[in-house]
């Protein structure tokens, strides 16, 4: 069975049209401490069913937007547009101290406003490779890097399409850390020679689901991760011992319990209570953590693994214990 394909073939699954060699990134889902968002010389705001400039005071180079209620503000003006453009005069866009190749586009979806970077798929697989390799690595090793987040992007753009998803895949470690551009001839050099390559099973792209270290967790004694049926690609039976002499075999995170409370109040209104314990409530057999239990003074709530990981900075995977200084 061949598991390598060129992009090419991509035509089959992608219709082959412009969109197919772009990819659209979540920055951003929370406003209310507001986006700062700056270009080299002016930012232009277009309505995107219109494609009209937004009638908004377009001499601006950097923007502050927030809510007004519901309605979204720039620089303190209220937008009547729910989807729109930013685009860069000149240059790229600069949001949370990153630059951004391609556009932002800003769209109402339910009750949340959405920051969402659109680029080409290829500056986004070099951008992602120098947050997910690691420093040093050789070429060899980071042309494999960019196969598997290449390969993990376009099964995520495949499933988001189905659903008519705004985005298709968040900028953290969610699914693949990306802060923008940077500068690397090495992990250029690496993109561009695999450029359309991914890996394949059953003619569609694989969930390439990777780590730079995997802890020695036996993916096939996991629960929940992954559904092995479609992906039994990924059902290890046995552990991994390449890692283990390595610095980043063991990590640690430390955060206040306020700062903790602070970080799960996106999933959890519950956290706005104070927090008194947190706890490990159950793990499975590969010893992933499957839940975390957490006790306020209003009673106890459960936090799964993967809300966890995506909400609670400095965790770097599902398996890790806990401890009270």
């Amino acid at each position: 069975m061949k598991f390598i394909f060129k992009l090419f073939m991509i035509s089959v699954l992608f219709a082959f049209s412009m969109q197919a060699h772009m990819v659209r990134v979540l920055l951003s889902d929370n406003v209310a401490d507001e986006w700062i968002i700056s270009a080299k010389k002016r930012l232009i705001l277009r309505d995107k069913k219109t494609e009209k400039v937004c009638a908004t005071d377009t001499h601006f180079c950097k923007a502050s937007f927030g809510l007004h209620k519901d309605t979204m503000t720039i620089n303190g003006k209220k937008m009547s547009s729910k989807s729109f453009w930013i685009e860069p005069s000149e240059g790229n866009l600069v949001f949370n101290g990153n630059t951004y190749d391609g556009v932002f586009c800003v769209i109402k979806q339910k009750n949340k406003w959405l920051l969402i970077n659109e680029l080409d798929i290829e500056e986004y697989i070099y951008s992602v490779v120098k947050t997910e390799s690691w420093p040093g690595w050789p070429l060899e090793a980071h042309k494999v890097m960019a196969i598997a987040c290449r390969s993990y992007l376009l099964n995520q753009l495949l499933a988001s399409d189905a659903k008519n998803a705004p985005f298709h895949i968040r900028n953290t470690n969610r699914h693949q850390t990306y802060q923008g551009m940077h500068k690397s001839d090495s992990i250029r050099q690496a993109v561009q020679e695999t450029k359309g390559i991914f890996i394949a099973y059953k003619k569609k792209p694989i969930l390439a689901m990777f780590d730079a270290c995997c802890g020695s967790v036996i993916p096939a004694r996991t629960i929940g991760l992954v559904n092995f049926d479609k992906a039994p690609y990924l059902a290890r039976d046995y552990s991994c011992t390449y890692c283990q002499n390595t610095k980043i075999f063991e990590w640690k995170a430390t955060c206040s319990i306020d700062q903790l409370a602070t970080m799960l109040q996106d999933f959890y209104d519950c956290a706005k209570h104070p927090i008194s314990e947190v706890k490990i409530a159950k793990r499975d057999d590969g010893g992933v953590v499957q839940r975390v239990s957490v006790k306020t003074k209003k009673g106890k709530f459960f936090v799964k693994a993967k809300e966890f990981y995506g909400s609670v900075k400095g965790v770097k995977s599902y398996c890790f214990s806990l401890f009270k200084k």
